[in-house]
Formats: C-alpha cells, structure tokens, sequence
C-alpha cells in the first residue's frame, strides 16, 4: 500500500466514524422532544345561576306605585347572555324561577366563559313599531332591559354578583288635552296616535277610547304626537324632551288642533283659536267657534238641513270670533232650521257690549239662511252682536224678513262695520215685508246699531218695503254713516237705497256721508237717501264729502223724504258732489210728495257741485215738492224761502 493510499483510506474512516457518532448522537433518547397532547378549545356547556331584580324606576313591568313603576318577574321569562370580553352571544338562556321583585335566573349557556368575565344580561323583546297603549302590551312586547355582571367560573358552573335589571328605553304615561281649552282628546279604540322620537314613528292603537296611553319609546330629546279624531286633527311637538333610559314620566299634553276637516266630523264640534277648517259638513251636527277664537275657512261647505231637530245656525259663534277666509277658496255656509241664520254673529245679554264677529281675509265667503234668519248675523227672534267685514268676498242673503248681513226677524244686531272688501247683501223676502241688504230685518222689535262703511265696494239690495242699506219694514236703526268705498244701494219697493224701509215704525237715525262712491236707488216711493214709504223717519242727512248719486222711485226724493206722510230731519251738503233726482212730483233734495215733510236743507260754498233734478210735476228741485212741508233752503249763504224750482239746478262755487 502506498502512503498516498494509505491517507486516503484514513480520511475515509475517520468520515465514517465521525458522521456515526452524530448519528448516533440525534437518535439518543434523552434528546427526542415530546409533545404534549392539545386540550380541545371548542365552547363548553355551562349552568349558570344569578340572583335578579329590578334597579332604577319603571324596569322589568309594570304597575303604577305614584311617579313610579314596580318591575317585577314573572316565571318562566327568559334572558339571553352576551360576553363582552369576548364580543360573543351565548347560546341559550336563563329563565326565571319564580315571580316577584326579585328572582332566580338558571339556564344551560353554551360558549365560552372565564372567570372575570363581563356578562351583559338581556331582557329583549322591544316592538315598539305597534302598541296599545296598556302597560300590560309594553310588558309583554315592548320591554327591554340589560343588566352586567361579572362571571366566576368552577368547572362549567357560572355564578355571578346580583343582577340589576334596568330598563333601555323610557315609559311615558300621555295624558291628551286640548290646547285650546283644556278638555279630553279622546282617542277612539282602533284609531291611531304617532309617536315620533325624531327618527322613527310608533303607532299607538287603543282598544277602548281613552285619552290616556302608555307608551314605550327609546331615549330620545324630541317627542311628536299627531292623531286625527273626529275629522279634528292634533299634533304636539316638543324638543329637549330629555326621555331617559329606564325612567318612567307622567306627562300631560296639550295639542294643539291642526285641521278640522269637516267631511270626517261626527260629532257636534267646537272650533278653538288657530282652527283650520276644511270639507264639507254631511251630518246634522252643530258647529260652533268658540268665544276669542280666530279660525280660518279653507274651502268649507255647510248646507244647513231645515229640520226642527237641527236648531242652530250653519256656523255658531260663541263670544267674539274671527272669521279668516284662506286665499283662493270659496266657502259656503247655510243655516239649518229656518229660525236661524247662515252665521250667527253671538249677542251678549245683560253686559253692556256686544260680542263681534270680524269677517277678513281673501277668500270668498257665501252665507245664507233656510227661512227667517239673515246671512250673517241673527235670526227669528234670536239677537245678534256686532259684525265687522275688514277684506274677503262676502256674499250674504237674507231669508224671509231677514237681512243680508245683520237682524233676522223680529230681533236686534248690533253695529255693523264694514272697511274692506267685496261685499254683496241681499235683504230676505217675506209676504208684504222684507229686510234690508245690511242692517236690520222686518217688524217693530228689529232693531239695529250704527252702521258704518270707510271702505270695500258694497252692493245692498233690500228686500220688499226695506232698504239696501238701513232699518227694515217695521223696524229702526241707528246711524248710517259712509267715509270710503264704493257703495251701491238699492232698495226694494218701499224701501230707500240708503235709509229706511216702508211702514210706520221704520225709523233711522242719522245719515253722514264724509267720503268714498256712493249711488243709491230708492225703491218704489221711497228716497235714494231718506226715509221710506208711508209714515217712516230718518234723521238728518249730512254729506260733507265723497261723490253721491241719489235717486228716488216712484214718488220719492233723490235725497229727503218718501211718499205718505213720511219725514227726514235737516238736509246739510257741505262738502264734495252730489246728484240728486227725485221721482215723481217729487225733489231732487228735499221731500216726497202726499203730506210728507222735511228739516231745513243748506248747501254751503265748500262742495264741489251739486246738482238736483226734480222729478215730474214737482214744484222745486230743492226743497218743497208738490204737497207737505219743507224748511228753509240756504245755498252758498242764500236763503230761498219758497226752494229751488229750477231743474236741473246746479251749485257749483
């Protein structure tokens, strides 16, 4: 062997040997690393067992105790368990052992628990979307409460600290009034109230009417309530409620009325101030505005029924009450037994001032009556109180003796103002009688107040023997007196156009016209503006102002006196244009002729022009007529004892 084979074969052994003895080394049974068997990690199946009550007011269901609920248990409930270390629920549940106060919660929970882990304990069943309104539904659908506690664990029993129920939403007892006057908002059984918390809506449907609900609604600042009853609709808002969870509150809402939609009315109803009144009315129910209210008429229609059992008007005023007409609208009120008037303008007794009911707005407003009441104000012996029209367009028809806009028959109204406007009055017809288109109705007890015009354009007819404008046959008034608008008069036959109607008793008081555009046409016999026919009065008739044209029918003066013994007191023009023409043997200003009289007339320097005309077969243009007496005529500071025979005469300074 040579040495270089020799030193080969020694490096190969030791190789050898070397890599043996590693070998040898790793499969050493001292160095082999043994693992130990994995615990399974899967949920476990645990009994746990708690100690439960209520904690904190209104929790756990739920009887009135004063301001407060009593919670208590009822056996059998059930309570789901959520970890909250571990951000996982449980399956399974703890059910209560007993009823009360207090109870037992036992059940099987699988999952995982540790001990120390936090538990959230949960009573959960909340519907609130659908409620009754009774504690007992909250109990059974609407109750949601949490309790936490901290687990111990012993091998797969899970005990805990007491268990503090607490409510997660606030119970509210409603107790529902009107706004207006503080009566009951009675909710009929199967009609809904809304809840709303400013995000979501709860609908409360009671069984049985009431105005008292309990509702159960999540922690919220805002609470909306809004319900229709009875075609009325109702609505509470209120912000910064502050409903706290788990808190019980007693509250008593006022809400306010919305809309009274008259088609959906069942009942005799009452409107409040801020009433918003639309629909027609179809039912036999009396609708009344109570005292101080202003109320607005959004496209309203009343047909009164003329039936002895309805005994009221189409629209009943209680005390003071406006009248707002909605733009665009036409509403139509019609009274009910024919006693009564379209809208019944209140008349208080025994206090020394009337009530008024002030008519205003944009709409159009049409009102009448079924037999002896006027359009707007009173009825057969039924008095009415002061009317004010400021705007709108009011159209008013008087029935049977009645007037357009002020006495029914046999009865009194009080002033009768009129600013603004369109207004058309037509004074009721009867057999013989009538009334006038505004002021007062038929026979000796109708009575009316002042009545005063500074604006609108008015058309007044009366009815027969009446006036456009004054007291009715039969009957007085006090004083007329026109500042502006354009006013139209006419009477019917017997009637003036501005005045008083037919028959002795009809009697006016004082005539003024300061200003505006007035026309009035007396009716047969009767003065454009004066006294009627047959024994009637008016007072002085005083024109400082505007432009008046005044015609006279039949035998009666443009301005002055009627036929028959009839009279007016003192003539006085000192101001703006008038023409006059009277009727037959008839003045223009002055008197009517058969015994029929007249004061002193004068015309002073400071008009415009005037101009009378005297009518067929009359003596004088101003002053006596044909028969009868007449006082003093002075024009411009002239005196003309015997009047003014020239025709058509003018005074223009």
């Amino acid at each position: 062997m040579t040495m270089k084979r020799y030193l080969n074969y020694i490096r190969f052994f030791s190789v050898m040997l070397i890599t043996g003895v590693a070998i040898a080394a790793c499969s050493s049974s001292d160095d082999i690393v043994k693992e130990e068997p994995q615990q399974p990690t899967g949920p476990k199946t645990y009994t746990m067992t708690v100690q439960a009550s209520k904690g904190g007011e209104g929790t756990r269901a739920l009887t009135p105790d004063g301001s407060t609920l009593n919670a208590t248990w009822a056996a059998g409930e059930a309570v789901t368990v959520y970890n909250v270390t571990k951000g996982a629920d449980l399956e399974g549940t703890l059910v209560a052992q007993s009823s009360g106060v207090s109870t037992t919660l036992k059940g099987n929970l699988t999952g995982t628990i540790e001990d120390g882990d936090k538990l959230q304990l949960k009573f959960c069943s909340p519907d609130y979307e659908n409620q009754n309104g009774t504690l007992e539904y909250i109990a059974s659908h609407c109750d949601y409460a949490e309790a936490n506690v901290t687990a111990t664990v012993s091998g797969t029993s899970v005990t805990t600290g007491n268990a503090n129920f607490v409510n997660q939403q606030a119970i509210v007892k409603f107790t529902l009034k009107q706004k207006a006057d503080g009566s009951n908002v009675n909710i009929p059984a199967s009609t809904a109230l809304t809840v709303n918390d400013g995000t979501n809506d709860y609908t409360i449907t009671p069984t049985s009417a009431t105005n008292v609900l309990f509702v159960a609604i999540p922690p919220t600042g805002t609470v909306n309530l809004s319900t229709t009853v009875g075609g009325i609709s109702y609505s509470y808002n209120k912000t910064g409620a502050n409903l706290v969870a788990g808190s019980y509150y007693d509250i008593s809402v006022k809400m306010n009325r919305d809309l009274v939609n008259l088609t959906n009315v069942t009942e005799n109803t009452t409107l409040f101030d801020g009433d918003v009144v639309t629909g027609t009315l179809g039912v036999n129910k009396k609708i009344s505005i109570a005292d101080g209210a202003a109320v607005t008429l959004n496209g309203v229609t009343i047909n009164g029924t003329n039936d002895g059992s309805y005994r009221w008007a189409g629209l009943t005023c209680l005390g003071d009450a406006t009248i707002n007409l909605a733009d665009g609208t036409t509403n139509t009120v019609k009274g009910f037994y024919h006693s009564y008037p379209g809208i019944q303008a209140a008349k208080r007794a025994g206090e020394g001032k009337e009530y008024t009911l002030t008519i205003q707005g944009t709409g159009t407003l049409d009102a009448s009556s079924n037999g002896y009441g006027a359009g707007i104000g009173g009825g057969s012996s039924i008095s009415c109180g002061n009317i004010t029209i400021n705007s709108g367009t009011v159209i008013a028809t008087g029935a049977d003796a009645a007037a357009g806009i002020g006495a029914g028959r046999s009865t009194s109204c009080g002033n009768i103002t009129i600013s603004g406007g369109t207004v058309t009055a037509t004074g009721g017809n009867g057999n013989y009688v009538g009334a006038a288109g505004i002021g007062g109705g038929t026979y000796g007890s109708s009575t009316c107040g002042v009545i005063s015009i500074s604006g609108g354009t008015i058309t007044a007819t009366g009815g027969y023997n009446a006036p456009g404008i004054g007291c009715g046959s039969g009957s007085t008034c006090e004083a007329i007196t026109i500042s502006g608008g354009k006013v139209t008069a006419k009477g019917g036959s017997g009637g003036t156009g501005i005045g008083n109607g037919a028959g002795s008793g009809s009697n006016c008081g004082d005539i003024e016209i300061s200003g505006g555009t007035v026309t009035a046409t007396g009716g047969y016999d009767s003065a454009g503006i004066g006294s009627g026919v047959n024994r009637t009065i008016c007072g002085d008739i005083k024109i400082s102002g505007g432009s008046v044209t005044a015609q006279g029918g039949g035998y009666g003066a443009g301005i002055g006196s009627g036929y028959n013994n009839s009279s007016c007191g003192a003539i006085e023009i000192s101001g703006g244009t008038v023409e006059a023409t009277g009727g037959s043997y008839a003045s223009g200003i002055g008197m009517g002729t058969s015994e029929s009289s007249c004061g002193t007339i004068t015309i002073q320097n400071t008009v415009t022009r005037v101009t009378a005309t005297k009518g067929s077969n009359a003596t004088n243009s101003i002053g006596k007529a044909y028969n009868g007496t007449c006082g003093t005529v002075t024009i411009g500071g002239t005196v003309y004892p015997d009047g003014i025979s020239t025709s058509p005469y003018t005074y223009q300074p």
